[in-house]
């Protein structure tokens, strides 16, 4: 790995609304797997981490896309999603100047949007960089290497959000038109069942 941006992609919650939801199949491939493949094919190093259901989530990654990726088990995924991003942020090297963050739940982000926020990334380097879709923010986000230690501290289970509120002012908002970054499969399974 020797790239600037470590995407961290959280897989290890227990899923108490919609078990499974990250095995489920969207046009015959799984959730993981299509998150996963978002962004193996950009530029910037993957992190997966996994705990509840480890072993079936590693099973429904394409198996080329499990070789460019490092897989961190989380032991602590019970305590929320924190655990997840702290873990995630521990075990990759130091050098990488961003660090994103996207839950493996959100398989209907383009990949020409993320394309978009690694070039802004590159060209105008925020501190904290979030995309917003019709004024909600989404995923993924971006933040600088220098709040490592923050997000290692981070206790609950409401994420990185609490930073965001924290360092408001350092935040950049960038309008994309991708609906994608806001749907995660509880909303999608809510709204088609």
């Amino acid at each position: 790995m020797s790239r600037d941006i470590c995407m961290i992609i959280t897989a290890a919650g227990l899923s108490l609304r919609n078990p499974g939801k990250l095995l489920m199949d969207i046009e015959g491939v799984p959730v993981i797997s299509r998150v996963v493949s978002l962004f193996v094919n950009l530029p910037i190093d993957v992190i997966l981490v996994t705990g509840n259901d480890e072993d079936r989530i590693i099973d429904h990654i394409d198996s080329n896309n499990l070789k460019k990726i490092q897989i961190v088990p989380n032991t602590h995924f019970h305590t929320g999603l924190s655990s997840s991003i702290k873990c995630g942020v521990a075990e990759s090297k130091s050098e990488y100047k961003y660090f994103g963050f996207c839950n493996g739940d959100k398989p209907f982000i383009q990949a020409d949007i993320v394309t978009k926020l690694v070039k802004t990334l590159k060209d105008d380097r925020p501190d904290i960089l979030v995309p917003v879709y019709e004024n909600t923010p989404g995923h993924p986000v971006f933040f600088k290497h220098k709040y490592k230690i923050d997000l290692i501290n981070l206790k609950g289970d409401s994420g990185a959000r609490q930073l965001i509120k924290k360092y408001q002012d350092s935040v950049s908002f960038k309008k994309v038109n991708d609906e994608g970054i806001i749907i995660d499969m509880d909303s999608y399974l809510n709204k088609n069942n």
